[in-house]
Order: structure tokens, then C-alpha cells, then sequence
């Protein structure tokens, strides 16, 4: 299986053996990031607007965990047993604990001083 999120606020669970589309959600705004655990039973997205869900795959149910980063700013998401990591254009890697709605660990991922040149995003 893979998920894929788009512009148009959709989050997609593909089948890769048939390529067919076996679930989808809709988010309100563009998916920035996307994730989903080996199993196939949970996921979590990020959306443009900052805010992260976690998914429940099966009952499709929603949850808001928090908003982190700034607007439009996080580019990166895995799951991690219980824990959310995120990465962002903020120089930052947050790790995320959702059952408490707080923030478990925050790391720098350079000290370099110089600026990302307009219109370049993460991994470009």
C-alpha cells in the first residue's frame, strides 16, 4: 500500500498491486506531507495551514494532534510507534507526543547562516 495527499485536499490509499484507489479522506486545505504506518492502520497528515491529523484507517476517524511549525512550514512527517516526528523549513526536527498534545523533543538540523533561495523547498 501507499498514501499520497495533493492541492486538492485529498489523502489517497492506494493498492500498488492494481494501482486502484481503496480508500480516500478530505482534508480542507492542501496536504503538505503524509504518512502512513506499516501496518496500513494509521496515518498522519500535514496540512498547509500547519495543522496535523492522525487518521484512523479503518474508521476513517480524524483527529486533530496540534498545529506546529509555521503556516505552510512543515514538509516532512513519520510515525513512530505512539510518537509523531516532523520536519520543517523552520531548521527544525520536532518529535511529537499526540496522547499528550505536547511536544517531546525538538532538534536543530544545521547551524549553517545561510538562507534557502526563493522558491526552493525541502530536498530541492
Amino acid at each position: 500500500m501507499m498514501v499520497s495527499g495533493g492541492y486538492d485536499g485529498q489523502v489517497i490509499l492506494w493498492e500498488l498491486s492494481d494501482m486502484s484507489q481503496k480508500k480516500t479522506w478530505s482534508f480542507d486545505c492542501l496536504v503538505r506531507a503524509v504518512d502512513i504506518n506499516d501496518d496500513g492502520t494509521k496515518m498522519v497528515v500535514g496540512l498547509r495551514d500547519g495543522t496535523i491529523y492522525t487518521v484512523d484507517c479503518e474508521s476513517g476517524d480524524k483527529k486533530v494532534v496540534m498545529n506546529s511549525h509555521s503556516e505552510g512550514e512543515v514538509w516532512g512527517l513519520h510515525v513512530d510507534g505512539d510518537m509523531v516526528w516532523t520536519g520543517g523549513d523552520d531548521n527544525k526536527v520536532m518529535k511529537w507526543n499526540p496522547a499528550g498534545r505536547c511536544l517531546d523533543k525538538q532538534l536543530i538540523v544545521t547551524d549553517r547562516k545561510e538562507k534557502q533561495r526563493k522558491g526552493r523547498g525541502a530536498g530541492t
